[in-house]
């Protein structure tokens, strides 16, 4: 008996192809701080470059105790080296047969602060589209020793607007200069130091720092620094203050005179959908993507609608720059008062930031 979710769908939208590629990427030329043989400490960057012959450099990846802590793309290919985030059980999904460039330059960062002081065992990978890994560089007794640490912005050496040390009102320091010990810090809603928030929601931090002291707080993102706002302790020396997750994933930056914490939040994605039905079974939708942050080339989304017990994606789409998107698709069986569900898939992206997101399911009648 034919599948009435597929005959509604249609059975053929897309096709989807296994390459293979067997030939692990070459790196070559390490150099940089991380190389050194001395303690490390605060940001430091590996440089190095590689080529691979078959599906292109995709990412960079940091091993610390034989466990990955980070992989980052190393050249977006102007957008065509991102997982188009289909599965998100794999990172190694992407809308063409060569999506990554056959040779990159790369500086790695590294940021020890990260890190407890001590010896640890750090290994630098880099990784082709296909998964195929080679070692850019390792060193089993890397040894970290950052007390006292220097500031999370301090590689950037710019705050808001570009200006060293701009500090926010109240005459607090920057995030790019402040450092030092003696403040507490936590997300109010679980107490904790990472949180994640949906876009645009508000959320709390409190904190123990000495009596009577401005606080300044920042949002940092690679180099791109934000002020949100400032705050005055309590004779206690306590604080709370609410701010706006409007910026995307990041770290937001606490300083005050020679005190200063980092927390870490993420972000998710904000999206839009609005679906109509004709007589005929056209399905026209739209929507959009909030909150800026749109790569180059638009943000890739996917169309899924549900007509049986699973969903099936039946457009794979990019936004354009402002995450605006619209598009029609013919049911291929249509059924007088049959119920269709229908919802929009943000995946996560490589260069996008903030955390993939469905949105809720709209039930739609075909009339």
């Amino acid at each position: 008996m034919p599948n009435s979710e597929l005959m509604a769908f249609g059975r053929v939208h897309a096709a989807e192809f296994t390459l293979r590629d067997s030939e692990s990427p070459i790196p070559s030329n390490p150099s940089g701080r991380v190389t050194s043989t001395q303690s490390h400490a605060g940001t430091e960057v590996l440089a190095f470059t590689a080529t691979d012959a078959g599906s292109g450099v995709y990412r960079a990846i940091l091993e610390i105790g034989g466990r990955v802590v980070r992989a980052v793309v190393v050249n977006s290919n102007d957008g065509r080296c991102a997982d188009a985030g289909v599965d998100p059980n794999t990172p190694y999904e992407f809308l063409y047969r060569e999506p990554c460039p056959k040779a990159v330059q790369h500086d790695f960062a590294l940021d020890t602060r990260t890190l407890a002081d001590g010896v640890h065992s750090v290994r630098v990978l880099v990784e082709d589209a296909a998964g195929n890994r080679s070692t850019v560089w390792s060193n089993p007794e890397f040894l970290v020793r950052n007390a006292p640490g220097p500031s999370a912005g301090a590689s950037s050496g710019a705050g808001p607007g570009g200006m060293a040390g701009a500090g926010g009102a109240g005459g607090g320091t920057g995030a790019a200069a402040c450092a030092g010990t003696g403040l507490s810090a936590r997300f109010a809603k679980n107490d904790a130091s990472r949180l994640t928030v949906s876009h645009g929601q508000r959320f709390s931090v409190k904190g123990r720092a000495p009596a009577n002291t401005d606080i300044d707080v920042f949002h940092v993102r690679g180099s791109k620094v934000t002020a949100l706002g400032s705050v005055r302790t309590s004779a206690s020396g306590t604080f709370t203050e609410r701010f706006r997750a409007g910026q995307g994933n990041g770290t937001i930056r606490l300083c005050g005179p020679g005190v200063a914490k980092s927390l870490t939040l993420r972000v998710k994605a904000k999206v839009s959908l609005k679906v109509r039905i004709s007589n005929w079974g056209l399905v026209r939708y739209s929507g959009r993507v909030a909150g800026g942050n749109i790569p180059r080339g638009g943000k890739i989304i996917t169309i899924q609608g549900k007509a049986g017990p699973s969903w099936q994606t039946f457009a794979l789409r990019r936004t354009d720059k402002k995450g605006r998107f619209k598009g029609r698709y013919r049911l291929r069986v249509v059924r007088p008062g049959s119920k269709l569900k229908f919802r929009v898939r943000v995946p996560s992206e490589a260069g996008y930031p903030f955390v993939g997101v469905v949105s809720k399911a709209q039930t739609k009648r075909v009339r």
